[in-house]
């Protein structure tokens, strides 16, 4: 894995909800296999001792059971600042691996979940996010829709670095729609690329095409997950085509109450990630 520009840092951010506990477990092999060093981080709403007592339980309880450093940041709440725009701002400066976010159940006004997707849409850096209660303590599939962009098609080194980390089966799929009948052909090129690139580097590999409509490409994507028990969805941006799918409605909050993760890779052209 690319380090030039990256550090060797795992950042987590911890709110009150079980569901950042969950992504910190999920951060320890991470951490453990990439040989970083994983930072907790906090925001203090006025309730200062509760909150260095919490981050710092955690930070020792990390430390025996990942036996990796650990290191806590504990920053003062701004009004109009979520925990995820103070993430992504101190990733900025930590430059990190990854940030390993939890995100809570979306369902009524509970704002954390759509907080954290939102980051997760504008962010430059690569995250994992962790919805639901039950996950892997590894990664045995990871599901990569492709299209002909330039963004889709650079994501596929990166994403197989991951599947390394984890010996993970990476999943292809490519959704044909109306819109990109004409490009079809490319997109079977592109698989056959990606299939014998995998097999270059001794990641197991399949691809699967898929013919659907423009507006119902996240449904499909989503519904595919579900199929293959998928443990990760790796994506670049929302530029990346139909995937804004994933971030509207009801299929972002399928993702994400289903147990479903992303890890969303930063732009390729910014050296130093996956």
């Amino acid at each position: 894995m690319s380090s030039e520009k990256r550090n060797k840092v795992i950042l987590v951010p911890i709110d009150e909800t079980t569901q950042s506990e969950r992504a910190l477990e999920q951060s320890y092999r991470i951490a453990k296999l990439t040989e970083s060093k994983i930072v907790l981080l906090a925001i203090d709403d006025g309730n200062s001792s509760e909150i260095k007592n919490r981050i710092e339980t955690l930070a020792k309880t990390t430390q025996e059971q990942a036996d990796v450093p650990t290191e806590t940041i504990i920053k003062k709440a701004k009004a109009g600042k979520t925990l995820f725009d103070t993430t992504d701002y101190l990733a900025d400066k930590l430059m990190p691996l990854f940030i390993i976010i939890g995100i809570n159940k979306i369902e009524g006004k509970n704002l954390r979940g759509k907080n954290a997707l939102e980051m997760i849409r504008k962010s430059n850096h690569p995250i994992i996010s962790i919805g639901g209660k039950s996950h892997k303590k590894g990664c045995d599939t990871i599901l990569m829709p492709l299209d002909i962009t330039l963004l889709s098609r650079e994501k596929v080194p990166r994403a197989v670095e991951f599947a390394k980390l984890f010996n993970s089966t990476i999943r292809v799929i490519c959704v044909l729609t109306d819109d990109n009948k004409i490009d079809e052909g490319k997109l079977h090129m592109y698989a056959k690329q990606c299939l014998k690139f995998f097999q270059e580097n001794g990641i197991k590999g399949s691809a699967k095409f898929v013919k659907g409509k423009e507006n119902r490409v996240g449904k499909i994507l989503i519904n595919y997950a579900e199929e293959i028990d998928a443990d990760l969805i790796a994506i670049i941006s929302e530029r990346e085509k139909g995937l804004k799918e994933y971030f509207k409605g009801t299929d972002a909050q399928r993702l994400i109450n289903n147990s479903l993760s992303l890890i969303h890779i930063s732009e390729p052209t910014r050296p130093g990630i996956i």
